[in-house]
């Protein structure tokens, strides 16, 4: 399974300060790991769930969604590295630290749906993007706001929703290690062929979607599943 990245929104960083830059292999490195503790917290979650704590998995299942943005990321970037044939790439300090920024950059929705019921769990889906680290804090936390206790996540410790969630943790995991596979692909044939040998371009074109040319005129941008003009004008979003 791919995404072409001709899908994803691309915004121009006016601020370098925000970023880092990073060796590829590294941030393949730092892939690999998000997307293995994401596959844990979603296994954890799986058990809580199977013996109906089902308000400490939410909590869980939207640390796996985390980690997923945070992979996401890394992923464009390395990307963007691969089809320019560079052997460093630029990510956002501030995606590997703030929870918040991490939900901005999480793939939404890989599970059609078709059925009343399938687009209702995608609305309760949204909630797991758009609550910032609320849904999480409100699993583990009792809290005291507005004269009474706070507690829980009323509309998505279902246990449809939950077992919903689960299946885009799975396959947004599938996905990115797929995006993945096709950097290391793309790479080894540049170092056989050359970056501008035809075959390159053209594999590069249909996977990534655009050639090393196009992304130069391009520049350096971030790609976000989301409108992120807080994001660059550096609110804490």
């Amino acid at each position: 399974m791919t995404k072409s990245s001709a899908t994803t929104p691309a915004y121009r960083d006016p601020s370098r300060s925000q970023t880092v830059e990073i060796s590829v292999y590294a941030i393949e490195e730092g892939i690999r790991s998000c997307v293995f503790n994401a596959r844990e917290f979603l296994a954890e979650a799986t058990l809580l769930a199977e013996n109906k704590h089902n308000r400490h998995a939410v909590g869980l299942l939207e640390l796996a969604v985390e980690e997923l943005g945070k992979a996401q990321h890394m992923a464009h970037c390395v990307e963007d590295a691969t089809i320019l044939g560079e052997k460093s790439a630029i990510i956002t300090r501030s995606l590997i630290r703030l929870h918040k920024w991490k939900l901005r950059f999480s793939p939404k929705g890989y599970v059609r749906a078709h059925s009343r019921e399938e687009r209702r769990m995608r609305n309760r889906l949204r909630r797991f993007y758009s609550a910032g680290t609320t849904l999480r804090e409100r699993s583990f936390y009792v809290d005291y706001k507005r004269g009474r206790w706070q507690w829980g996540n009323l509309g998505v410790e279902e246990e449809e929703t939950i077992s919903f969630v689960a299946q885009e943790v799975r396959i947004e995991s599938e996905m990115i290690e797929s995006e993945l596979a096709n950097v290391l692909r793309a790479r080894d044939m540049t170092e056989k062929f050359g970056l501008y040998d035809t075959r390159v371009q053209r594999f590069l074109r249909k996977t990534f979607g655009k050639t090393t040319r196009q992304k130069i005129r391009e520049g350096p941008t971030i790609r976000a599943e989301v409108d992120v003009q807080e994001f660059l004008l550096g609110k804490d979003l």
